[in-house]
């Protein structure tokens, strides 16, 4: 996977505190990214029918990627263990966040597998590091709103929109939460979710 950020976050431990950053040793030319699972359908086809019944589909693997970290100053075998024993040492997954602009809100939560030693003139500067994600995608913090509300805003009515816009297509809903101050603002309150699901249909045309 191609990040453009040029450091990084894991298991809450910044990358700077070991004076690594994200470096890139491929070629200039055109990034390639993975970026998800592959995705399985499940359908069946049977005799005299042009087209099979569709079940559905399914992901039976999750995202892996490999991402290279290094100094601009040689990595000593101490550091090298240190490094490596906050990198691979976990025995959970643990969230990897990578400090860039467009990936922000992003989180991979991550078990970092292996890594290979990067040599510049028989000197140590860099790791390769192959994370595997726990899904075939990262994990969007979604945006919270809090409103509040006076005793003049009494009887008021609002409406937000929650947009999903992450890669999972199934039901999703936001988490709602209030409180109330006793005796202040009466004793009724009432919150009304409408769920709406934009579809697009495609009609088979016979030639």
């Amino acid at each position: 996977m191609s990040f453009y950020g040029s450091s990084f976050v894991f298991d809450g431990v910044a990358s700077e505190i070991f004076d690594l950053r994200i470096l890139d040793f491929s070629p200039a030319n055109p990034g390639e990214s993975v970026v998800g699972g592959e995705v399985n359908i499940y359908e069946q086809w049977l005799y005299r029918r042009e087209v099979p019944y569709f079940y559905g589909r399914y992901y039976q693997s999750s995202l892996e990627f490999d991402f290279t970290v290094g100094s601009y100053s040689p990595i000593d075998g101490s550091t090298r263990n240190t490094i490596e024993a906050w990198l691979l040492g976990r025995p959970n997954y643990a969230p990897l966040r990578i400090v860039q602009d467009d990936i922000s809100d992003i989180m991979f939560n991550v078990i970092i597998m292996k890594s290979r030693h990067i040599y510049i003139g028989n000197t140590n500067y860099a790791l390769t590091l192959h994370a595997k994600c726990d899904r075939p995608w990262g994990i969007y913090y979604p945006p919270v709103l809090r409103k509040s509300y006076t005793e003049s805003s009494s009887g008021a009515s609002e409406s937000f929109n929650y947009l999903n816009s992450s890669a999972f297509a199934g039901y999703n809903k936001p988490t709602v939460s209030f409180s109330m101050d006793s005796g202040t603002y009466g004793n009724s309150f009432s919150i009304r979710l409408m769920i709406s699901i934009v579809k697009t249909e495609s009609k088979q045309i016979r030639l």
